[in-house]
């Protein structure tokens, strides 16, 4: 499929005259979903702890007041309260239905059926009950799928 661009001119002027000295505008694009232009645009003077675009609403830029996480270079961060320890259940640590126990790979092993590795740690996460994380060796076993890696 060919790919074409046309030129059109939007007036964003205003709006980046109201971005803080030290703003680099980087890109302009537009959400098709929304029907909005997005402006992307960093401040060297402005610290944030993360490392993806972050929401600076235009309320913001008109009143002239940063975001919640947004702070000045060389200011403290806001202190935050510390998050509660929630205690872990007391459950007996068993892997997924879908992993075999030690005794059924043997078992499987000893067969000459095919099982798949699954890695030394699980990797899902807990969802529903019973999904209880435990560290070992998991193997599952092989579906046609998984014919090409299994052991």
């Amino acid at each position: 499929m060919s790919k074409y661009t046309t030129h059109m001119p939007v007036d964003v002027k205003e709006l980046i005259e109201l971005l803080p000295k030290g703003s680099t505008v980087l890109s302009v694009s537009f959400n098709p979903e929304e029907n909005k232009i997005i402006i992307l645009w960093d401040n060297e003077n402005f610290v944030t702890p993360f490392s993806v675009p972050l929401e600076f609403p235009i309320g913001n830029l008109l009143d002239g007041n940063l975001p919640d996480s947004v702070r000045t270079r060389g200011s403290k961060p806001k202190e935050s309260a510390p998050l509660p320890v929630v205690p872990l259940e007391s459950k007996p640590l068993t892997p997924p239905p879908s992993y075999m126990t030690p005794a059924e790979l043997q078992v499987a092993l000893s067969k000459n059926e095919a099982v798949v590795f699954m890695g030394l740690k699980s990797e899902w996460n807990p969802v529903e009950p019973g999904h209880i994380f435990t560290e070992g060796f998991f193997y599952k076993k092989a579906s046609v799928d998984d014919l090409a890696n299994a052991v």
